[in-house]
């Protein structure tokens, strides 16, 4: 979690702007295999800074409400005072899609969130692979908005604060 507030600090507004646009060329390019290292290098990195999370760790089923409810799956690690969510897609042939739309942002998701457990409401997170803030939303700040979580890419790995 500090290595990743550090990689956050260093990221300025124009640097930020430069990640995402790196992210989008990875992901234009499915040809090769960068976009799938890029991911299971930041897993692997995330795993080795939190053994405790992984190895010792709670799974729990996060709920899914909203439109596209039954296209994401949604989880979340607890240990100690460490936490992760980890959303990603499913059933993309029903998910709606325009020819080559990737299954990301708000008109894909439109109103579907992730219902967070009472011990993570309120608390925001970081995206390990966006390097972007989600924060809780809605009536009891109890849940995260999809189309936040999943901006750039069609997976996402989010550091409690």
């Amino acid at each position: 979690l500090q290595l990743l507030r550090q990689i956050d600090d260093m990221l300025e507004s124009h640097e930020q702007e430069a990640f995402h646009q790196q992210l989008e060329a990875l992901y234009g390019d499915l040809s090769d295999s960068r976009l799938k290292q890029f991911f299971v290098s930041s897993v692997l990195h995330f795993r080795s800074a939190q053994p405790g999370l992984f190895g010792e760790g709670n799974y729990i089923p996060l709920e899914v409400t909203g439109a596209k409810s039954e296209h994401l799956i949604a989880f979340a690690r607890c240990w100690q005072e460490f936490a992760c969510i980890v959303a990603a897609p499913r059933f993309f042939t029903s998910l709606g899609l325009r020819k080559k739309e990737r299954p990301c942002g708000r008109r894909v998701w439109r109103d579907t969130r992730v219902i967070l457990p009472e011990f993570l409401a309120g608390r925001g997170f970081r995206n390990l692979f966006e390097r972007t803030a989600v924060t809780p939303g809605g009536e009891d700040a109890r849940s995260l908005s999809v189309a936040d979580i999943l901006q750039v890419l069609p997976v996402g790995l989010l550091v409690a604060d």
